[in-house]
């Protein structure tokens, strides 16, 4: 019997397994310099609307990012069936946001038809409901790997070394 794993399986085991355990703070600290970022960024628009728009924008684009991420990773640190569980979990979260995102052009329209807000604004504010359906999601899968995170390390087998 080997004296130890070869070099590549242990490698393998411990990108699938242990790697998604042990860093847990990093997926919460990318959401939080996410937010932080978003948050200076309007501060630096100083209410400038075309600036503020642009950091919107870009909100979306790294809470879009995120969730990719997250879901990735966690569908890595899951065992067949939760990815299966996971999978169609994504698919219902795919449906239902964009009939959220469809009721938010719908609604917007009506508030902009009957005149109700400033139309810079009310663009601003879409697109402030749009990155907070994006922002649920990653918080949510972030609370899935927090979980993983409090189980026990997988045990690597003794090294004979």
């Amino acid at each position: 019997m080997p004296r130890s794993l070869p070099a590549a399986a242990l490698l393998a085991f411990l990108a699938l397994f242990v790697e998604p355990l042990l860093a847990q703070s990093a997926p919460s600290a990318q959401l939080e310099s996410l937010q932080h970022k978003w948050h200076a960024c309007l501060v630096e628009a100083e209410e400038e609307l075309e600036a503020m728009l642009a950091c919107a924008d870009t909100a979306e684009a790294g809470w879009r990012e995120q969730v990719e991420r997250l879901t990735g990773r966690l569908g890595r640190a899951l065992g067949e069936e939760s990815r299966e569980a996971l999978a169609l979990s994504e698919q219902a979260w795919q449906a239902s946001r964009e009939a959220d995102l469809t009721l938010l052009e719908a609604y917007h329209a009506q508030l902009q038809e009957v005149e109700l807000g400033r139309p810079g604004m009310l663009e601003l504010s879409h697109r402030l409901q749009r990155n907070a359906i994006f922002e649920a999601r990653a918080n949510l899968l972030l609370r899935l790997l927090d979980g993983l995170g409090s189980l026990p390390a997988p045990e690597l087998p003794p090294s004979s070394s």
